[in-house]
């Protein structure tokens, strides 16, 4: 028979290794579970990353069938668009158009050309009649654009007395100082001065670019382009040039575009001037150095003076004394004639330069100095009232330009030009010869696909 309190111990211990049976069997089911439910969770965030990369593909994969699309729809609207514009539509066909560029007309410039020449003719025949020959020597005729002439006259008179004047007052003054000079010592110094004086068309191009389209069945088209334009006065001049040196009975000057005559007497007094100036400025250099030689005679002649009156000098140093005040007086006298002749001499000088300055500088924008526009007009300034002058200026071209466009056949195109100049023929101070010359050129062109078919009309009569 068995011990109870041992069956009972051995109960107690079977029971309780059941119950750690038991809790060990629970924690293997906590820990599992947890596995379970942490493998849940990174299932959960696998499938989540794996969602979002499947989305990301797919709105990349609608991009490129969008852009696929897009690609397809411009290449069909390509397609149709040069399969569209294979088949002509007569209903829009366009007529024929010539386009010029720059706003000019098609060899506008050479029309031009052709009707100064024909203006230029005009004049040119006109003045040679009007100039009497006697078969002598060929008639001076001064070509001109200055229409004030007065002005440019008296502006030459006035420079040219200026110049006289001042060098007649040069000359006398540089004498009068001269003249005071004591005599230079042989083989002196003399002041060497360097002095130097440097006294003082239309061309456009038009560029055409003619497009023939297809000719419209039933209209006619007529454009219209009109230019205003200057033709310088040098270049109707020489067009009138051109005629009036082959008469053979003139001899044509020009105002600007000519060499000054070497002896004229304007240069003779410029020339003067300059040689006036470098022998002041020797004269200025002797005059001064003769007033210092003299020093203060106004002293010596003070102190002479006084020894002369001295009644403790001796006769003969009060004789010498009196003997220095003598010269001192002559010495006195010297030095306010030097100083009186330096002075004036400096003012002429002053004046030279002045003139100089004046005349001889161009200023920007002003055009030529007054110097060289006297020498421009001095023959007229020389010639006087018997002068044969011939004002011709500027000239004024008006181009017309009509393009006319047809069906089915070339654009013709018309171009006309009309220059008018005026000129006035003058004899000192009587008009020979004034006028308002006209002339006029004309072309005419069918513009084919190669190339223009050109004709000329001298005139528009």
């Amino acid at each position: 028979m068995t011990d109870p309190l041992t069956d009972l111990a051995t109960a107690l211990s079977t029971l309780a290794t059941a119950s750690k049976s038991q809790a060990e069997a629970d924690k293997t089911r906590a820990d599992a579970e947890k596995v379970r439910a942490d493998l849940e969770v990174q299932k959960a965030h696998a499938q989540i990353a794996t969602d979002a990369a499947a989305a990301d593909l797919r709105a990349k994969q609608l991009a490129n069938d969008k852009a696929r699309a897009d690609l397809d729809a411009a290449r069909t609207d390509k397609l149709i668009e040069r399969l569209t514009g294979a088949v002509p539509d007569l209903s829009g066909l366009q007529k024929n158009a010539v386009t010029f560029g720059d706003g000019r007309a098609l060899r506008q410039n050479e029309a031009v050309g052709l009707a100064v020449a024909a203006v230029a003719q005009q004049v040119a025949s006109d003045v040679a009649g009007a100039v009497p020959h006697d078969g002598g020597a060929p008639v001076p005729v001064f070509v001109t654009a200055e229409t004030s002439l007065v002005a440019a006259v008296a502006a030459y008179w006035q420079v040219a007395d200026e110049a006289a004047d001042l060098g007649t007052r040069l000359a006398a003054a540089g004498a009068d100082a001269a003249a005071l000079l004591p005599e230079a010592p042989a083989g002196g110094d003399r002041l060497d001065t360097t002095s130097f004086v440097d006294p003082a068309t239309t061309v456009a191009a038009v560029a055409g670019a003619v497009v023939t389209q297809v000719a419209s069945l039933f209209e006619v088209d007529t454009a219209v382009t009109s230019n205003v334009s200057d033709v310088a006065s040098l270049s109707v001049q020489t067009a009138v040039l051109h005629h009036l040196v082959t008469t053979g009975h003139l001899r044509v000057r020009h105002h600007w575009t000519r060499v000054p005559d070497d002896g004229s007497p304007l240069r003779t007094s410029i020339r003067a001037l300059v040689t006036g100036d470098v022998e002041a400025a020797e004269t200025d250099a002797l005059l001064g150095a003769a007033i210092g030689a003299l020093g203060d005679p106004q002293a010596v002649l003070d102190r002479a003076r006084k020894d002369a009156k001295d009644p403790k000098l001796t006769d003969e140093e009060r004789q010498r004394a009196q003997d220095v005040a003598a010269q001192a007086e002559q010495d006195v006298a010297t030095l306010a004639a030097l100083g009186n002749a330096r002075t004036r001499l400096a003012a002429v000088v002053a004046k030279v330069r002045a003139f100089a300055d004046r005349v001889g500088t161009a200023s920007a924008g002003a055009g030529p100095s007054a110097l060289a526009a006297a020498y421009a007009i001095e023959p007229l300034g020389r010639a006087g009232t018997g002068a044969w002058v011939l004002v011709v200026g500027p000239a004024r071209a008006e181009t017309h330009q009509v393009v006319v466009t047809r069906r089915l056949f070339s654009p013709r195109l018309h171009l006309s030009t009309g220059v008018e100049v005026d000129y006035v023929l003058l004899q000192g101070d009587t008009v020979r010869r004034a006028d308002h010359a006209t002339a006029s050129a004309a072309f005419s062109a069918k513009l084919k696909g190669n190339a223009p078919d050109w004709s000329r009309r001298p005139s528009l009569t």
